[in-house]
Parts: structure tokens; C-alpha cells; sequence
């Protein structure tokens, strides 16, 4: 398996579990929301990782667009690949061009 930018990090990122004891937890959660990760060792093996709140949304956003793509590879898939005329949505959906026309769009890329 490759490894990722991420996993990279995660290998530069580590904290003892025992340094929680040692009272250094708010020098480990500074430090989590300057470099996004931290992982958590105890007896030299990974028991768990701590993210930022940013890193974490930023997580859930990437595999909210995964699941997304996915759900539209299956619909591609299971429509033989043939495309639908943007008449025949609009006709579907009640949509005129006049309500195009009146409309504001932001894509996000």
C-alpha cells in the first residue's frame, strides 16, 4: 500500500500516552492545532490518533465527496452510460429556463 502525504505525517507526529501523565496535555493540544495530528503511542505501538477540529471537518468533508462520488459512479453504472438531455431533466423536475436564468449559482471546486 502507498503511503499517502498524511500517513507520512502520522509517522512524524507521534506523543507518548504517558506525557498526558506527565502533565504536558495542553502542550500536546497546542501542538495538535498548529500540525493537524497527533498520534498517540504506548509501549511504542499506535493506540490512537488525536486531529484538530479543521483537520477533522476537513476528513468528514473528503469522505462526504467520496461517498458521493461513489453513489454517482453506481448510477453511472447503472444507467449504461447514457446521458439524459437537459430537457428531459427540466421536463422531469418542472424546471423552465426562465427559472435558470433567475438563478445564482457558487460552485465549489
Amino acid at each position: 500500500m502507498r503511503k499517502t502525504e498524511e500517513s507520512r505525517n502520522l509517522d512524524n507526529a507521534p506523543v507518548s500516552i504517558s506525557s498526558f501523565n506527565q502533565g504536558k496535555a495542553n502542550k500536546i493540544f497546542e501542538e495538535v492545532n498548529i500540525e493537524g495530528i497527533k498520534v498517540v503511542l504506548k509501549n511504542n505501538k499506535r493506540i490512537g490518533v488525536i486531529i484538530s477540529p479543521s483537520k477533522y471537518d476537513e476528513m468528514a468533508e473528503l469522505l462526504e465527496d467520496y461517498k458521493l462520488l461513489l453513489t454517482a459512479m453506481d448510477r453511472m453504472k447503472s444507467k449504461n452510460n447514457e446521458p439524459v438531455p437537459l430537457s428531459d431533466v427540466m421536463k422531469r423536475f418542472g424546471i423552465t429556463q426562465e427559472d435558470l436564468d433567475d438563478t445564482e449559482v457558487d460552485i465549489d471546486i
